[in-house]
């Protein structure tokens, strides 16, 4: 059993650079290059996904890329307000963070339906949009100056036929299983025994914890209502969805359950305290 975390994009890029018309052209034997390219770095392999609108957080930089031949001076780089200097030295570090991104991107839907469990899939991510200006203060009018536009990254996307969305200061539960002829629904219950909500229409079975409830411990519990599974067994995944956005995944399996109404599995503690969510898997 394991949890999941939301997880980002791992890249390192450089971007293809196309010529400024801003600045004025002159022929590369008599003016020297410089080639600005912005840059993504991040230490994470592999993002959560859903079909349609995700998120993900880049770190952001510029430097000067492969070719340039103009050394002599340094690059200020203006970016959201505040200005970066790129050194000019070529042995040295000339790569300048700018701080992190927001994207959103889009993940299609695949050919066929996602099973339980997920799959991975590929989405490239644009980046193209992103927007900074440069201080060329002191330097030849003629300057030959490229910049950067960016080519698609490769996000590695691990696609779930459905997620918890954030809903405020709440925590939601979504309860997904293997067995689509079985069924199995969904409880929050409080300290004291008593249900504070419940699913079992859906599939899969979604929850929700609410701000407004007291704090304390709560009991999120899969209750199997029918097992028509061949192997007996009943495979499930957990989710939460915290208000900062936080994605936990949580694996297990109900060994031969009941085939009726009557065998209950408590998953998860969830201890509440004002809005935020301490959660322990069972």
């Amino acid at each position: 059993m394991k949890k999941l975390l939301i997880l980002m994009i791992a890249a390192t890029a450089l971007y293809s650079c196309t010529e400024d018309p801003a600045a004025e052209v002159a022929t590369q034997s008599q003016n020297p290059q410089i080639i600005l390219a912005p840059m993504a770095t991040s230490d994470v392999t592999e993002v959560v996904a859903q079909v349609g609108p995700n998120s993900i957080n880049v770190d952001f930089g510029f430097g000067f890329a492969a070719g340039t031949t103009y050394f002599e001076r340094d690059v200020d780089i203006a970016y959201n307000g505040d200005t970066y200097t790129i050194m000019a030295d070529p042995a040295g570090d000339n790569y300048v963070s700018v701080g992190n991104i927001d994207y959103t991107y889009n993940v299609p839907a695949p050919s066929g339906a996602v099973p339980f469990g997920g799959i991975t899939t590929n989405v490239e991510v644009d980046l193209s949009a992103t927007n900074y200006t440069y201080d060329m203060d002191s330097r030849p009018s003629d300057l030959v100056v490229l910049k950067g536009s960016s080519t698609p990254l490769t996000v590695a996307a691990s696609l779930y036929r459905a997620l918890p969305q954030v809903d405020g200061d709440n925590l939601k539960v979504m309860l997904d299983w293997d067995d689509e002829n079985s069924d199995i629904d969904l409880h929050i219950y409080n300290s004291g025994g008593s249900s504070v909500d419940y699913s079992w229409f859906g599939y899969p079975e979604e929850c929700t914890l609410t701000s407004t409830s007291p704090d304390g411990t709560y009991t999120a519990v899969a209750r199997c209502w029918t097992n028509y599974s061949p192997s007996g067994n009943i495979n499930y995944q957990m989710f939460t969805r915290e208000p900062d956005g936080t994605l936990g995944i949580y694996d297990g399996t109900m060994i031969n359950p009941s085939p009726y109404w009557g065998t209950n599995v408590a998953v998860l503690e969830i201890v509440k305290s004002g809005t935020s969510y301490t959660i322990t898997q069972l």
